[in-house]
């Protein structure tokens, strides 16, 4: 469940209040330059520069490549620490 959302100051966000209505969360916003207060994009956005350097062009990207990165970083990033093995005690079947 979503509680509350911090956004950078782009653009892209004017929208806050319709987001916070609809979705019933508070919406803050970071102060410029002070990344650390973005933290889990922050760290996303360096786990997708794995897959997509700085400066790659998103126009040839298909639907599929995004879903081949996301499964990746699903599984390497978010699963339990016994991911390694096939037979998982959390019961998950993680690829190897």
């Amino acid at each position: 469940m979503i509680k509350t959302i911090t956004a950078d100051n782009g653009t892209g966000f004017h929208g806050d209040k319709e987001v916070e209505e609809q979705l019933g969360v508070q919406f803050y916003f970071a102060t410029p330059y002070r990344s650390w207060e973005r933290g889990t994009n922050e760290n996303t956005n360096g786990l997708l520069r794995q897959y997509l350097p700085k400066g790659t062009s998103l126009k040839s990207l298909t639907q599929a490549e995004c879903d081949r990165i996301a499964a990746k970083l699903n599984v390497e990033t978010f699963s339990c620490p016994a991911r390694k093995t096939l037979d998982c005690p959390c019961g998950d079947v993680h690829r190897v």
